[in-house]
Protein backbone atom coordinates (compact mmCIF):
# COMPACT_ATOMS: atom_id res chain seq x y z
CA UNK A 1 0.00 0.00 0.00
CA UNK A 2 1.22 3.53 -1.12
CA UNK A 3 0.88 5.83 2.02
CA UNK A 4 0.90 9.53 1.33
CA UNK A 5 2.39 11.86 3.52
CA UNK A 6 -0.55 13.42 4.94
CA UNK A 7 -2.02 9.95 6.01
CA UNK A 8 1.56 8.73 7.34
CA UNK A 9 1.86 11.80 9.33
CA UNK A 10 -1.78 11.55 11.08
CA UNK A 11 -0.39 7.42 11.66
CA UNK A 12 2.81 9.21 13.29
CA UNK A 13 0.64 11.50 15.17
CA UNK A 14 -1.62 9.29 16.35
CA UNK A 15 0.91 6.81 17.91
CA UNK A 16 2.80 9.44 19.91
CA UNK A 17 2.58 9.75 23.65
CA UNK A 18 3.71 12.69 26.01
CA UNK A 19 7.02 11.41 27.90
CA UNK A 20 5.29 11.81 31.13
CA UNK A 21 2.46 10.02 30.35
CA UNK A 22 4.30 6.96 29.41
CA UNK A 23 6.29 7.05 32.39
CA UNK A 24 3.35 7.33 35.20
CA UNK A 25 1.18 4.82 36.58
CA UNK A 26 -0.18 2.40 33.81
CA UNK A 27 -3.83 3.23 32.80
CA UNK A 28 -6.10 0.58 32.59
CA UNK A 29 -8.38 0.53 29.46
CA UNK A 30 -11.66 -0.94 28.61
CA UNK A 31 -11.70 -3.26 25.86
CA UNK A 32 -11.43 -1.80 21.67
CA UNK A 33 -14.19 -1.16 20.25
CA UNK A 34 -14.90 -2.14 16.37
CA UNK A 35 -13.20 -0.36 13.76
CA UNK A 36 -15.02 2.38 12.03
CA UNK A 37 -15.77 1.75 8.34
CA UNK A 38 -13.67 3.48 5.92
CA UNK A 39 -13.89 7.33 5.43
CA UNK A 40 -13.23 6.42 1.67
CA UNK A 41 -15.55 4.17 -0.26
CA UNK A 42 -12.81 4.47 -3.11
CA UNK A 43 -8.80 4.53 -2.57
CA UNK A 44 -7.44 5.23 0.66
CA UNK A 45 -9.28 6.02 3.77
CA UNK A 46 -8.70 6.27 7.26
CA UNK A 47 -10.23 3.55 9.81
CA UNK A 48 -10.58 4.97 13.78
CA UNK A 49 -11.16 2.94 17.29
CA UNK A 50 -11.53 4.11 20.25
CA UNK A 51 -11.07 2.82 24.20
CA UNK A 52 -12.10 4.56 27.58
CA UNK A 53 -9.69 4.26 30.48
CA UNK A 54 -11.11 2.12 33.19
CA UNK A 55 -9.56 3.69 36.27
CA UNK A 56 -10.46 7.06 37.65
CA UNK A 57 -6.88 8.20 37.91
CA UNK A 58 -5.56 11.63 37.71
CA UNK A 59 -3.66 10.58 35.00
CA UNK A 60 -6.25 8.57 33.07
CA UNK A 61 -9.18 11.02 31.81
CA UNK A 62 -8.87 10.24 28.42
CA UNK A 63 -10.01 8.34 25.22
CA UNK A 64 -7.09 6.48 23.14
CA UNK A 65 -7.58 6.27 19.34
CA UNK A 66 -6.02 4.80 16.87
CA UNK A 67 -6.11 4.95 13.15
CA UNK A 68 -4.95 2.53 10.39
CA UNK A 69 -5.34 3.23 6.51
CA UNK A 70 -7.97 1.22 4.87
CA UNK A 71 -7.66 0.63 0.93
CA UNK A 72 -10.96 0.46 -1.00
CA UNK A 73 -11.55 -0.21 -4.65
CA UNK A 74 -9.94 2.04 -7.39
CA UNK A 75 -12.18 5.17 -7.85
CA UNK A 76 -13.76 5.15 -11.29
CA UNK A 77 -13.68 8.31 -13.54
CA UNK A 78 -12.34 11.51 -12.45
CA UNK A 79 -11.73 11.78 -9.10
CA UNK A 80 -11.04 14.70 -6.63
CA UNK A 81 -8.06 15.07 -4.34
CA UNK A 82 -9.92 15.01 -0.45
CA UNK A 83 -7.50 17.82 0.50
CA UNK A 84 -8.28 20.16 -2.48
CA UNK A 85 -12.01 19.50 -1.27
CA UNK A 86 -11.10 20.41 2.39
CA UNK A 87 -8.61 23.15 1.30
CA UNK A 88 -11.64 24.93 -0.91
CA UNK A 89 -13.76 25.27 1.86
CA UNK A 90 -10.94 28.35 2.68
CA UNK A 91 -11.51 29.83 -0.70
CA UNK A 92 -14.63 31.40 0.73
CA UNK A 93 -12.87 33.35 3.17
CA UNK A 94 -11.02 36.55 3.13
CA UNK A 95 -7.66 36.43 4.25
CA UNK A 96 -5.55 39.90 3.45
CA UNK A 97 -8.01 41.56 2.08
CA UNK A 98 -8.70 39.37 -0.54
CA UNK A 99 -10.47 36.17 -1.43
CA UNK A 100 -7.72 33.17 -2.57
CA UNK A 101 -8.25 29.47 -4.40
CA UNK A 102 -6.91 27.37 -2.09
CA UNK A 103 -5.46 23.63 -3.06
CA UNK A 104 -4.42 20.75 -1.15
CA UNK A 105 -0.26 21.07 -1.22
CA UNK A 106 1.96 18.47 -3.22
CA UNK A 107 5.33 17.92 -3.53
Amino acid sequence: IRLSTSWFTLLLMASCVLAEQKNSQRSVFMEWTSWTVCSKTCNQGIQMRTRDCANTSKNCNQTEKQLKVCQQQECKGKVRDSRDLQCQHFSSKVVHGRRHHWFGYTH
